[in-house]
């Protein structure tokens, strides 16, 4: 999906320009994930930050010279022309909208936070997927194994401890040999429970793998050789929320220079 890598290059273009320390979480995780989600339901790309910033809107209220619903949200839109749905209000429409939206992008961008986490703390896994670009589905499959929907370790850090601990068949030794462990070559790297099983399995599951495949793709062009620019134990994951995810993760990289190979920062 190339509007993907577009959406996904965009937040990468000012601090690649502007040159390192970037977020991470809050620089480019978070606003992917909003675009992503803003284009797949027919929300205008400006609400984005709106919406970020208070993801527990109950509902919206539509301008007067707002554009026609596209996206998924066309659909339940659509039925206000039919008189067994005339109930329907704006209100009511925006809420669902601003549901799925929520839904999506929290998830989706609590997942991509988790796995860039991964990839920072393992220079021979970035280098791995930066001179195999094949393998970038592996290396989705394997943070989303261990930290189904993006759930972190408890406690302050965002890497003190074990992501993952306690989240059952999926990490069990007879299923994954050395299971807290990334590890590209994993036979069965797919056959974990993070998407759910069967009735329950996430119809977004193939989406979320899409977002994040891409993201590192783009990321790994743009900014090869990322690393941390503070401890991993100093890491401070968000409290009162259904994710566990560290607030920020602040990083340093090595861009590429076209003709020149790479510079340190």
């Amino acid at each position: 999906m190339e509007w993907m890598r577009s959406y996904a290059g965009q937040p990468i273009d000012a601090p690649a320009r502007e040159g390192a320390p970037a977020g991470l979480r809050g620089g480019f995780a978070d606003p992917y994930s909003a675009g992503t989600h803003c284009r797949l339901l027919g929300i205008p790309q400006q609400d984005a930050p709106r919406l970020m910033r208070s993801p527990d809107i109950a509902c919206m209220t539509e301008r007067p010279d707002a554009p026609a619903t596209t996206g998924l949200m066309a659909a339940p839109a659509a039925l206000r022309t039919d008189p067994d749905y005339a109930h329907l209000t704006d209100e009511m429409l925006a809420t669902v909208g601003v549901t799925m939206f929520g839904a999506g992008v929290v998830s989706t961008a609590g997942f991509l936070t988790m796995a860039l986490l991964a990839l920072i703390q393992h220079p021979g896994l970035q280098a791995e997927l930066v001179a195999h670009p094949g393998r970038i589905p592996a290396a989705v499959e394997e943070p989303l194994r261990i930290n189904p929907g993006g759930r972190g370790p408890r406690g302050r850090g965002g890497g003190g401890g074990r992501p993952g601990a306690g989240r059952g068949h999926e990490l069990e030794p007879a299923a994954f040999p050395d299971p807290h462990t990334v590890d590209l070559d994993r036979a069965n790297s797919a056959a974990h429970l993070s998407s759910g099983g069967g009735r329950h399995y996430c119809p977004a599951t193939a989406l979320g793998r899409r977002h994040a495949g891409i993201a590192l793709t783009v990321l790994l062009e743009r900014m090869p050789r990322l690393a941390r620019a503070m401890p991993v134990g100093r890491l401070v994951c968000r409290t009162g929320f259904m994710e566990r995810i560290p607030e920020r993760i602040p990083v340093m990289w090595q861009p590429r220079v076209e003709g020149l190979g790479e510079r340190s920062s």
